[in-house]
C-alpha cells in the first residue's frame, strides 16, 4: 500500500507548488468568468424580462409504482433532481443528508466501513453511528434501491434522474427493509430521439491536504441507434485527496511485525514512524452501460449493467481530544508497566490528527445489472423486474482498544504484557443476491386504482474475521515464554468465518378507491415468508481446548422464519385544487437473524441470544401539502409518532462478543416542514425544518451468562449477570433534536444565451447522543454542526458551464460517528468520524447534441 503523502522536503516543496497551481488556475478561472460576465452584461442593450408567473418545476416519480408528480403523492417524499446531483455539494450517496430534510447518515466519504448502511429516518437508528469496519449483523432501517435493484454499495452520484427519498414506513410495496423509509437512486434512461455527449473535469483543493490535489473526470453517451433501440454509456474517475495526517503509526518489518523502538531490546515499546500526510486519499471509478428498446408502443424493454471500484487508504477519523503523551504496553490506561523501555511517545490529536497505530485502508467492488420489461395491456402495465447485485468489500481496523478496558479487563496480561501490541482485524465481506418482482398497476385514474405483485430474493452472505496481534508469537520465542497453544497459527487470536443465506418471498398489494374526484383511501398489505440460515465457525487458537476443540473452536448454527402481514391505510383529501390533507398508517418490519454466540463452552451466552427477534414500526402521521401562486411556492408539513416494538441493538456479551439483543420499545414523535419557492423567474430558494424527539419508552434489561459460567468450563454454574440496562427515557444515538436545511439559488442572465448561477446551500444540526449508554465502553455527545456549501457557474445555454465551488466553507468538524472508546479518560483510540473540511475547486462541464 503506497502512501498518500509524507513530511519530507521535497514533497513539501512539491505539495507548495501544487497548492500554487490551483491557487493560480482559480484565480484565473474567476477572472476569466467575471471579464466575460462583464462584456456579456455590456453587450446586453437591456436585462431580461422577468417572467413573474413561472413556476416551480414539477417533476415525475414512481414511488407509488405509477407516474406521478411529487404533490400528487399522499403522503411525505424529497426530491433531489438529477442537475443537482454529482456536483461538490452532493457526490456521493452520504452527501443525501445535506439536502435531503431529516436524512442523516455517517459521513465516511467514498468508504460505507463493514458494508454498512447508516442511513437514518425520522429518528429510527437503535445502533450507535459508527465508523467501525466490522459489518453489522442488524440491517438498516432505511432501504435503498438502484433502479429496480434493492443494495446498498457506496455510491457515487452520476448520470441520474433523480433521488427520491420516502419517508415513514414503506413495507407494502418495498418490503421487509423499509422500517423508516426508501431512497430510490433513478438513473437516465437511454433516449432515443438524439444523440447527447457529456463530460465534465474538475480539480480541487481541500484544506489540511499538504497539497495533494482532488481530480475528477466523468463522461455520459447516449447512443439513439433506431427509433426503437439506444445505448447510454456512462463512465468517471474521481480521486479525493487525504486531509488525514496520522501521527502515531507504528514501524513495520517487511514482515508486518512492529520494530522495537530499541533495536536490542525485545522488550521496548513501539517505534513511531514521521508523521503521514494526507493519510486517507481515495479513488473510485465507475462504468455503467444500459440497453432499451421499445418495438412497439406498449413494450420497453431496458437491461443494465454497473461496476463501481471504491478504494480508501485509510479511515476518515481523528482525535481531536488526545493532548498527546507516553503510553504503554498495559494500554492506554494500564499501570507503569514492567518492561524498563515499554513506554513510548504519542504526538497530540486535533481535528484532523489519526493517533491510531495502523493504516486502516478500505476497498470495495460491486456489480449491479437488471433487465426490465414492462408491457401496457391498456387496462394495466405489467413489469417483470430482474436483478443482482455482488459487492466484495475488504477493511482493515486497528481493534487495540478492545484489548484494554478501562476500569475493566486487561487482556494483554494473557499474552505475556507483550509491549507492542496491535489488535488487527482484518474483514473480508461478499453480499449478492438474485431478486425477481412482478406487478401489475393500474392505468389512468378510475374508481380503483391498484398494485399488486409478487416478489423473490435469494441473498448469499460470506464473512471472514481475522484478528491478529502482530509480532505475538516471535516475542514469546524471543523471551522463552511457555509456548502459545497453538503455534502454528501464527499470531491469529481470533478468527471467524460466517456464511448467510436469506430468502424472501413475498405476495403485496395496494388498492385506492377515489370516492370522490377530491378523496381517495388507499388500503394495502404485504405477504411475506421469510428464512435466514446463518453458520459460523469460530477459532481461538491461543485459548485451545479451554475454548473448545483443539483450535479453541465451536461451530454455531441457526435458522429463523418469519411470516406475517404488514398493513397500510391512508387517505387525502383535495380541499382546494393545489391543497391536499393527507393521513397515514403504515407498518414497517426490519428482519431478525443470527448473532453466531456460542451456547456452549467457557464463552457461551444463553440459548435465546443465539438468535435476535424482527422488529416492528407502527407510524401514524398527517399532513398538508400544496402549491400557492400558481406553483411559485410548493410546501409540505407533517406530524408524526412511531411505536418502535422489540428493537434490535448491537452490543457486546459480557464474554466480550459481538451480539445483538432485542429491547423493549422505543418511540419517535416530530414534525417534517419544507418550502420550495421560485420567488422570481431568476430567483428560487427552499428552507425546512425537522423536529424529532426518540426515545426509549421502556426500560431494557438484558442478562447473560457471564465468562466460565458452565460446570464444564471447570467452574461453578453461575447465574445469569446483568450485561446490557437501558432505562426508559434514554435517547436514541445519531438523532439530533433539530435540523434545519437552507438553499437559495439565483441565476443572472448577461446576454445572449449567457448567464451566471449562483448557489448556497447550508445544514444545521443540534447536538445528539453519540451512543446508548451502557451498550458500547463508554458514552459521548455529536455536537452541533453546520456545512455550508456555495458555488458560482458561468453558463452559455446547455453547451457548457465553467464552476467555481466551495463545501464546508466554514471547516467545521461535523462529527457523524465515533470509533474506540470515547469519553473519559481520554485515550489514543477516542477516533471520530469527520467531515471532509474546506474544499475549493473548479469544474469544466461540456454538453453535446
Amino acid at each position: 500500500m503506497t502512501s498518500a503523502g509524507s513530511t519530507s522536503g521535497s514533497s513539501q516543496l512539491m505539495g507548495r507548488s501544487r497548492a500554487r497551481v490551483m491557487q493560480t488556475a482559480v484565480a484565473s478561472a474567476v477572472s476569466l468568468a467575471l471579464s466575460m460576465a462583464s462584456a456579456k452584461a455590456q453587450q446586453a442593450t437591456a436585462p431580461a424580462p422577468q417572467d413573474e408567473s413561472a413556476g416551480l418545476q414539477e417533476i415525475t416519480v414512481t414511488a407509488q409504482r405509477r407516474a406521478q408528480t411529487v404533490q400528487d403523492i399522499p403522503y411525505n417524499i424529497s426530491v433531489v433532481a438529477g442537475d443537482a446531483l454529482g456536483g461538490p455539494s452532493v457526490d456521493d450517496s452520504s452527501d443525501l443528508a445535506k439536502v435531503v430534510p431529516g436524512l442523516l447518515t455517517v459521513d465516511s466519504g467514498p468508504a460505507a466501513r463493514g458494508g454498512n448502511n447508516n442511513f437514518t429516518l425520522r429518528g429510527l437508528r437503535t445502533d450507535n453511528p459508527s465508523g467501525a469496519d466490522t459489518p453489522n449483523q442488524t440491517i438498516s432501517p432505511v432501504s435503498t434501491y438502484f433502479g429496480e435493484t434493492p443494495v446498498f454499495i457506496p455510491l457515487i452520484l452520476r448520470d441520474l434522474d433523480h433521488v427520491e427519498v420516502l419517508k415513514g414506513p414503506q413495507g407494502t410495496l418495498y418490503g421487509s427493509g423499509a422500517e423508516a423509509g426508501t431512497i430510490r437512486f433513478i438513473p437516465n434512461k437511454p433516449d432515443f430521439d438524439k444523440f447527447t455527449a457529456d463530460a465534465t473535469a474538475g480539480v480541487g483543493d481541500t484544506e489540511h491536504s499538504g497539497g495533494s490535489l482532488n481530480e475528477r473526470v466523468d463522461a455520459v453517451l447516449n447512443l439513439p441507434v433506431s427509433s426503437d433501440f439506444a445505448v447510454r454509456l456512462a463512465a468517471g474517475y474521481e480521486h479525493l485527496a487525504g486531509f488525514i495526517q496520522d501521527v502515531s503509526l507504528a514501524t513495520l518489518n517487511s514482515s508486518g511485525i512492529p520494530v522495537p523502538s530499541v533495536a536490542s531490546d525485545p522488550t521496548s515499546g513501539f517505534k513511531i514512524r514521521p508523521p503521514l500526510q494526507d493519510a486517507n486519499g481515495s479513488g473510485q471509478s465507475y462504468a455503467r452501460t444500459s440497453f432499451r428498446w421499445k418495438p412497439t408502443d406498449g413494450v420497453d424493454i431496458e437491461a443494465m449493467y454497473m461496476h463501481q471500484k471504491t478504494d480508501v487508504q485509510d479511515c476518515q477519523c481523528s482525535n481531536p481530544n488526545w493532548p498527546g503523551g507516553t503510553q504503554n504496553l498495559s494500554g492506554y490506561t494500564g499501570p507503569i508497566p514492567p518492561f524498563a523501555n515499554a513506554a513510548y511517545s504519542i504526538p497530540a490529536g486535533g481535528p484532523y490528527t489519526n493517533t491510531n497505530l495502523l493504516q486502516e485502508p478500505y476497498g470495495n467492488l460491486a456489480d449491479v445489472g437488471s433487465l426490465v420489461a414492462s408491457v401496457d395491456f391498456g387496462f394495466a402495465t405489467a413489469t417483470s423486474a430482474t436483478s443482482f447485485y455482488d459487492s466484495r468489500t475488504d477493511t482493515v481496523m486497528d481493534s487495540t482498544y478492545q484489548w484494554d478496558i478501562p476500569g475493566g479487563t486487561n487482556f494483554l496480561t494473557v499474552y505475556g504484557n507483550y509491549p507492542r501490541p496491535i489488535a488487527t482485524i482484518v474483514d473480508g465481506l461478499q453480499d449478492k443476491s438474485w431478486i425477481q418482482e412482478f406487478r401489475l398497476v393500474s392505468n389512468g385514474t378510475n374508481l380503483f386504482d391498484y398494485v399488486v405483485g409478487a416478489y423473490y430474493q435469494h441473498e448469499t452472505g460470506v464473512s471472514i474475521f481475522n484478528q491478529y496481534i502482530l509480532g505475538l508469537t516471535e516475542f514469546n520465542t524471543t523471551m522463552g515464554l511457555p509456548p502459545l497453544p497453538n503455534p502454528q497459527t501464527g499470531d491469529t487470536v481470533v478468527y471467524s468465518d460466517t456464511v448467510t443465506t436469506f430468502t424472501d418471498r413475498a405476495l403485496f398489494g395496494e388498492l385506492t378507491w377515489h370516492v370522490t374526484s377530491d378523496w381517495q383511501v388507499t388500503g394495502g398489505t404485504r405477504l411475506f415468508s421469510q428464512s435466514f440460515d446463518e453458520n459460523s465457525t469460530t477459532d481461538d487458537p491461543k485459548c485451545g481446548s479451554p475454548c473448545g476443540n483443539s483450535l479453541g473452536g465451536s461451530t454455531v448454527n441457526n435458522t429463523q422464519s418469519a411470516r406475517r402481514p404488514l398493513y397500510k391505510l391512508n387517505t387525502s383529501y383535495d380541499i382546494a385544487k393545489d391543497t391536499k390533507l393527507y393521513a397515514t398508517f403504515s407498518e414497517g418490519f426490519r428482519r431478525g437473524g443470527a448473532t453466531g454466540l456460542a451456547v456452549v463452552g467457557p464463552f457461551a451466552s444463553e440459548a435465546q441470544y443465539s438468535t435476535f427477534k424482527p422488529d416492528l414500526v407502527k407510524n401514524y402521521e398527517a399532513g398538508i401539502k400544496g402549491d400557492l401562486d400558481h406553483d411559485r411556492f410548493r410546501y409540505v408539513a407533517d406530524v408524526f409518532y412511531i411505536d418502535l416494538l422489540n428493537f434490535q441493538f448491537d452490543s457486546y456479551s459480557p464474554s466480550g462478543s459481538p451480539a445483538v439483543y432485542n429491547g423493549s420499545t422505543a418511540k419517535s414523535k416530530g414534525l417534517e416542514f419544507q418550502m420550495d419557492a421560485q420567488i422570481t423567474s431568476q430567483l428560487s430558494g427552499t428552507f425546512s425544518y425537522t423536529y424529532t424527539d426518540a426515545a426509549v419508552s421502556s426500560s431494557t434489561n438484558i442478562y447473560d451468562l457471564p465468562p466460565f459460567a458452565g460446570a464444564g468450563s471447570g467452574g461453578p454454574v453461575l447465574a445469569p449477570i446483568l450485561a446490557v440496562q437501558i432505562p426508559e427515557g434514554t435517547r436514541l444515538p445519531g438523532v439530533p433534536k433539530n435540523v434545519f436545511n437552507v438553499g437559495v439559488d439565483y441565476k443572472m442572465p448577461i446576454g445572449g444565451d449567457w448567464a451566471v448561477d449562483y448557489r448556497a446551500d447550508g445544514i444545521y444540526r443540534t447536538s445528539a447522543p453519540g451512543a446508548i449508554p451502557g451498550i458500547f465502553l463508554s458514552n459521548w455527545t455529536m455536537p452541533a454542526s453546520k456545512i455550508i456549501d456555495a458555488n458560482v457557474t458561468l453558463e452559455k445555454g446547455k453547451r457548457w458551464a465553467l464552476e467555481l465551488y466551495g463545501t464546508n466553507l466554514t471547516s467545521d468538524t461535523d462529527y457523524t460517528a465515533a470509533t474506540g472508546q470515547q469519553g473519559s479518560p481520554v485515550n489514543t483510540f477516542e477516533n471520530r468520524v469527520v467531515t471532509r473540511p474546506r474544499t475549493v475547486g473548479l469544474l469544466i462541464h461540456y454538453h453535446f447534441e
